[in-house]
């Protein structure tokens, strides 16, 4: 269903970054020589995946270049709980782009957005899928693959409501 997607470790950097974590030097230039490798082609991305060892302290600016370049992270509203809900929505998108696998999205979305939202009620739908997608095993009458699209639609149905689902 969802096909290998070059920029998804970039994505994933970026969505660290928007979250306060720092990623490493190396794990961005890894990053973006794997997306270069695979056809990706940016000037920022090939500088950022040139760098040696001692150019290091260059690959934040540059790694901040490709995340612009190609919109990987949203800009986020500076009060938190709006944030938080911003990154919510995003990643509910990306599910349904098919851009980030479900239960990757879904586990963001768990951990990131539900419990540091304070478990709002309009999540729980899509928690619970990925919950179910994480438990499931070959005994269950449901093959693994109806969780996860049980949690793309989960995320498109949250996409379909008011934003945020919930009043902040």
């Amino acid at each position: 269903m969802i096909q290998s997607d070059p920029m998804q470790p970039l994505r994933m950097a970026a969505i660290r970054e928007q979250l306060g974590n720092t990623v490493s030097s190396d794990q961005l230039i890894a990053a973006a020589l794997g997306a270069l490798l695979a056809g990706v082609e940016s000037s920022a991305l090939a500088q950022l995946a040139a760098l040696g060892h001692s150019e290091e302290s260059e690959a934040h600016t540059l790694f901040n270049r490709v995340v612009e370049e190609f919109a990987l992270a949203p800009s986020l509203p500076t009060e938190p709980t709006a944030a938080r809900w911003e990154l919510v929505r995003w990643w509910c998108q990306l599910i349904v782009e098919e851009k980030l696998p479900p239960q990757v999205g879904g586990r963001l979305i768990w951990f990131e957005g539900w419990n540091k939202l304070k478990y709002p009620e309009a999540l729980q739908p899509l928690v619970g899928m990925v919950s179910e997608w994480d438990d499931w095993t070959e005994e269950w009458d449901m093959p693994r693959e109806m969780y996860s699209l049980r949690i793309i639609q989960a995320a498109r149905e949250l996409l379909d409501q008011p934003w945020p689902p919930e009043s902040l």
